[in-house]
């Protein structure tokens, strides 16, 4: 219960609202770090993820001016769930030589999400002029959203030794990121009764491609009371981006 008592502008305001929110999350971790042998060995880790969640709210509100005349009026009701998991696995193979300092390791890694979430609005504001409705704003719709994105990665690294405290390391990468977003928007159709209305400023499909490659060199050195480091780095990136309007 709000009320505005400058003068020229006296209102008072009445709301009511309430909101509720549930969520659900899983999560699974696994990991083995075995030894080959004496100069090979491999570890393996891993997350599974799962979660779930739905809110909603409700709001109404009321307006009046000095005399109880009536200003504005509404209420709107929101809602929409959602769902998805998501999958990383990553594999690093070591090897040792035999001349101390002198190491090859390779790293690959892969993760996968796909969540999707469908939602509801419905809205009604009236704006009242002498008693009586001049004008009715209305909203009621359903929207679904589906985004799956996607990572895939390689990375190398090799170290060789120059002496007891100073070591030469090569390195190399390559990474790839793809995406995938589908929004769909529907108006109520008070022809058919459903939401089979689409509406097209709402909704889209895009896709996007990451690629970023390179690799670099550097040198290193630890003395007993400093240590050093430097190297350069090269790098290449490329990204492609589609809005993929032809779907609807």
């Amino acid at each position: 219960n709000r009320r505005n008592i400058v003068p020229g502008n006296e209102f008072t305001y009445l709301q009511n609202s309430s909101s509720e929110n549930r969520s659900n999350s899983n999560r699974l971790n696994f990991s083995v770090d075995h030894k080959i042998d004496s100069f090979n060995s491999i570890k393996l880790s891993s997350v599974i993820g799962y979660q779930k969640g739905k809110a909603k709210k409700q709001n109404d509100y009321e307006s009046f001016i000095p005399g109880d005349k009536m200003l504005n009026s509404g209420f709107s009701n929101t809602g929409n769930s959602t769902e998805g998991y998501m999958v990383s696995n990553e594999l690093l193979y070591r090897h040792k030589f035999k001349k101390k300092g002198r190491t090859f390791s390779v790293t690959g890694a892969m993760q996968y999400n796909d969540s999707r979430a469908k939602g509801i609005q419905n809205a009604i504001n009236n704006f009242f002029s002498n008693g009586s409705i001049s004008l009715r704003d209305t909203l009621d719709q359903k929207t679904g959203l589906n985004s799956i994105t996607q990572s895939y990665s390689v990375n190398a690294n090799y170290t060789e030794p120059l002496s007891k405290r100073s070591l030469l390391e090569f390195r190399g990468f390559y990474n790839i990121n793809r995406g995938d977003l589908d929004r769909k928007t529907f108006d109520y159709n008070k022809t058919s009764g459903k939401y089979d209305k689409m509406n097209t400023v709402l909704s889209n499909a895009f896709e996007n491609k990451y690629v970023y490659t390179g690799g670099g060199i550097s040198i290193r050195t630890q003395q007993k009371k400093y240590g050093y480091s430097a190297g350069t780095n090269l790098q290449y990136a490329k990204l492609n981006s589609h809005l993929k309007d032809s779907v609807f």
